[in-house]
């Protein structure tokens, strides 16, 4: 009877981690509660104040502690952690292509920001990140 009690012990650890794992932690508003999972589109760029064009669609994409860039030319990724209403990003590689001088600026502005701390505002399906100069906007999907 002892082994069958290990096994389902096992069993339902299994099966807690499994919930656990499952929940939804897209839509928090508090950001030091859970990372803001999925694939986020960028809708604007402000640099210094000043809107910038978006040279090509971009988005951040965020799964558990891990996030991946697309700015039009190249792609970022790497790992990220959100504490006290800031995401600091680490460990992040990049593509190097050359690519026409208006997507290479849009990839600079991205590496600006992910290049240090940023704030971090989400609720729902909108976010906002802001930092050194750059604010993003973006939105769920």
């Amino acid at each position: 009877m002892r082994r069958h009690t290990g096994l389902l012990a096992v069993v339902a650890v299994v099966f807690a981690v499994a919930l656990v794992g499952c929940g939804d932690q897209t839509t928090s508003g508090d950001p030091s509660a859970s990372p803001p999972n999925g694939s986020w589109t960028v809708t604007s760029i402000t640099v210094d104040g000043r809107p910038a064009s978006l040279a090509a669609p971009a988005s951040v994409e965020f799964l558990r502690d891990r996030l991946s860039i697309s700015t039009g030319c190249n792609t970022m990724a790497g790992e990220f952690s959100i504490a006290d209403d800031k995401l600091v990003a680490t460990d992040l590689s990049q593509t190097e292509m050359g690519c026409e001088p208006k997507l290479m600026d849009q990839e600079s502005r991205f590496a600006t920001l992910f290049g240090a701390a940023v704030s971090v505002d989400w609720n729902g399906a909108e976010m906002t990140l802001t930092g050194s100069g750059v604010v993003v906007e973006m939105t769920k999907g």
